[in-house]
């Protein structure tokens, strides 16, 4: 146990050793005015953990930079405060812009040095960042001027394309030379300071005006209407009126904004209008109006007695058959699930078509007609299409009827059946349908009647809506100018 504690002991007394002999008179600086230099003295704590790792480095460079700031402001404020007319800055904006900048991006290959000083008895430990003021003022002329270049080339290229591209955006091009425009800001009272040729600094605030000019001249009344021309032409609507709204706010009531505002309605509402037509082609959200044409088997009477054991007719519902015409509308829900609506049929018991000429007595003696409501219930297949329906017909005859003992009657009728659904294109307007009914019109006791029906309908499309998701996408593809 004790040969660990030893060794333990061994070796942190021989990594403190190790990180103090990194420390030396050697490593303390003498020349300081030939520098920019940080320094941080170590307290007996520190100095245990002290390692020079990226961290370190990374704080040390920090506080490098806040040094050189700091002499650049105190050493250029009066070539700034002389200078502030030509450009459109301050000197407060220009050096916080500098502040900001990355430190990687001031500081050039900075040196680091552990210093050791005897006082007395006992040693100071400090840390020392720096770069030689002679190198780091060289280096940052050289960016400056060589970021002034390449700006001014990229402005000259956007230029050029300008010419031959004048509704071109330039968005990310603007973009891209204010970031330039910026990072030159930021080393500018560097520049001042160092007292470079007035030809650099003259190129600077030259470069400055000229990126200016061209994002106003490219952001200009007239650009920006042959922009606007530029998005109708290509259908590109909201682009369009982004930008006349824009215009709008900028120049109110100018005459060839309102001019472009005019032709954006007129082409916006054409093209929402066919949109929206698009829609209720298409659209399931209808309600129909039918028009039916079909026979009636004959009529037979139903009552049974009420032992349930006698009959009234001999005959059977193919031996006459009589036609009829049927009209309704039916209101269906927005899912088109189901309908239900008025109908009105009319029954040409006059015209009787007989297949059996076995003796038959008719029920009514004149054409009859009944009104009623109706309703049905889809069926669809696996693609979600309607193709065919159950329904139901509850009415009433409209006529007035009396038996041979002069009693009147007053008749009600029931109509289940099935309607199948033609295979008809979408776009048409109207759907085709097959309907088979069982009939049943009730009277009183013996006057009973049922009968089968086979109908040809044409179904009309009628009040066709769109979603409320559908009118959302019109209100936000097809906005208009008031």
């Amino acid at each position: 146990m004790r040969h660990n504690v030893a060794l333990l002991f061994l070796v942190a007394t021989s990594s403190l050793v190790s990180q103090i002999s990194g420390f030396t008179n050697s490593g303390c600086l003498n020349d300081l005015n030939a520098l920019y230099y940080y320094e941080e003295t170590l307290s007996a704590e520190e100095l245990k953990n002290f390692s020079l790792n990226d961290e370190t480095q990374i704080r040390l460079k920090d506080g490098l930079t806040s040094q050189i700031i700091s002499f650049i402001q105190t050493k250029s404020s009066l070539n700034l405060s002389s200078s502030r007319v030509q450009g459109n800055f301050t000197a407060s904006s220009v050096f916080n812009s500098f502040s900001q900048s990355d430190s990687n991006a001031i500081i050039f290959n900075p040196s680091f040095s552990l210093c050791k000083i005897e006082n007395d008895s006992e040693y100071i430990y400090k840390v020392y960042v720096y770069v030689t003021k002679k190198s780091f003022d060289r280096l940052a002329i050289s960016y400056f001027k060589s970021l002034t270049e390449r700006l001014s080339y990229s402005l000259d290229v956007n230029k050029s394309f300008y010419q031959s591209n004048p509704s071109y955006d330039f968005v990310d091009e603007i973009i891209n030379l204010e970031e330039g425009t910026k990072m030159l800001d930021s080393y500018f009272g560097l520049m001042i300071s160092l007292t470079v040729d007035q030809e650099l600094i003259s190129s600077y605030f030259k470069l400055n005006s000229d990126i200016e000019n061209f994002a106003n001249e490219i952001n200009s009344l007239e650009n920006n209407l042959i922009r606007v021309n530029s998005y109708l032409d290509n259908i590109n609507y909201n682009e369009a009126y982004n930008l006349l709204i824009n215009l709008d706010t900028k120049y109110p009531s100018n005459p060839s904004v309102e001019e472009k505002k005019d032709r954006y309605n007129r082409l916006v509402e054409l093209a929402r209008q066919d949109k929206l037509s698009e829609y209720k082609n298409n659209s399931s959200l209808y309600n129909n109006f039918s028009i039916e044409l079909g026979l009636n088997s004959a009529l037979l009477n139903s009552y049974s007695g009420n032992a349930g054991n006698l009959s009234f007719n001999n005959n059977s519902y193919t031996d006459r058959f009589y036609s009829y015409l049927e009209s309704r509308f039916t209101f269906n829900n927005r899912q088109l699930n189901y309908g239900i609506g008025p109908y009105l049929k009319f029954h040409f018991s006059k015209l009787l078509f007989v297949l059996n000429d076995k003796e038959y007595y008719f029920p009514f003696s004149d054409s009859f007609s009944e009104i009623g409501l109706w309703g049905q219930y889809f069926i669809k297949n696996s693609n979600g299409v309607n193709v065919s329906s159950i329904s139901l017909g509850v009415g009433k005859l409209l006529e007035s009827f009396k038996t041979e003992a002069g009693q009147e009657i007053s008749f009600n009728s029931y109509s289940p059946g099935l309607n199948i659904y033609l295979k008809d294109k979408p776009s048409k307007s109207y759907r085709r349908s097959i309907s088979f009914r069982y009939n049943i019109i009730h009277g009183v006791k013996q006057y009973s009647y049922s009968s089968f029906s086979v109908g040809y309908s044409f179904n009309f499309k009628s009040g066709r809506k769109i979603s409320d998701s559908q009118k959302t996408s019109l209100d936000r593809e097809f906005k208009l100018f008031k």
